[in-house]
């Protein structure tokens, strides 16, 4: 309602009768409707823990369950490590053998913080990724890096990792790897971002607007790109379960503080896994 004072809207019924009303404008419906949709976009992706004031890693241990959330990897490796182990020993200690991992609104950061995490999941050592540019010349990609990882095997457990679309980069590495762990499934309303590189090009355009751009694709173990976006923006890892975006879901995020997201997927691992 943003323009005319009053609108008459007519509508037919459930029972086929043709109702008239008048609503009257507030003048501010494209505030409205705009607000409504941020607050709605913002429960979709919200993070169990979503500051920049929070640590990269936080954890709950509670007898059999241990939760984590992981909200970047942009720290130093030595905090991946020192809480990785405290969680490994704690988990031992309390018989851990299900474990929740979020990853919602992770930012990113390095690779190689993305791969001592991911040590303390496998059994085996593996090729985490090869950091790699690309030559049109030849239509090929040569690697610069590879990121190699030795694997620790700290957790014997069924695992859940909830994602979201603000799930990026360095996020959405571990996310791929993870998801191809047998004990491991992924949920989530969406898919990750899309957007795992690193953005080391840039130019100038008018105005001194700077823009940055992706140059480093991210390869596995037999060379083919991990994970690309198409021309439509989408990409990233696909949820094993997506969880349902429906009428119920929306009048929980509406009306209530709960982490929906949160609460679905510890549902599903304490009840569907046995």
């Amino acid at each position: 309602c943003m323009g005319e004072e009053k609108i008459t809207v007519v509508y037919t019924d459930s029972e086929g009768t043709e109702r008239t009303v008048e609503l009257e404008s507030t003048g501010n419906g494209y505030e409205y409707l705009t607000d409504c949709i941020g607050k709605f976009g913002n429960r979709v992706n919200s993070g169990a823990l979503d500051s920049d004031e929070e640590e990269s890693v936080n954890f709950y241990i509670a007898d059999n369950f241990c939760y984590i959330n992981i909200n970047d990897f942009g720290g130093e490796p030595e905090l991946y490590t020192k809480v990785m182990d405290d969680i490994a020993v704690m988990s031992e200690e309390s018989g851990v053998d299900k474990i929740l991992v979020d990853m919602r609104n992770n930012r990113g950061g390095f690779d190689d913080n993305g791969a001592e995490v991911l040590s303390y999941f496998i059994e085996e050592d593996m090729v985490y990724l090869k950091e790699s540019t690309y030559n049109p010349d030849t239509d090929s990609y040569v690697v610069e890096r590879v990121i190699e990882v030795k694997a620790k095997n700290a957790f014997d457990a069924d695992i859940v990792v909830l994602i979201n679309s603000q799930c990026m980069s360095a996020g959405e590495g571990f996310v791929y790897r993870m998801s191809e762990l047998d004990n491991v499934t992924v949920l989530g309303i969406s898919g990750t971002n899309g957007s795992m590189s690193t953005c080391e090009g840039f130019t100038t355009l008018p105005e001194n607007i700077v823009i940055r751009y992706p140059v480093i694709p991210c390869l596995d173990e037999y060379g083919q790109v991990i994970i690309d976006s198409d021309a439509g923006g989408n990409g990233g890892v696909d949820p094993d379960i997506r969880i349902p975006l429906d009428e119920n879901a929306a009048r929980i995020m509406y009306t209530t503080d709960a982490d929906y997201e949160l609460d679905y997927a510890v549902e599903y691992l304490m009840n569907t896994k046995e």
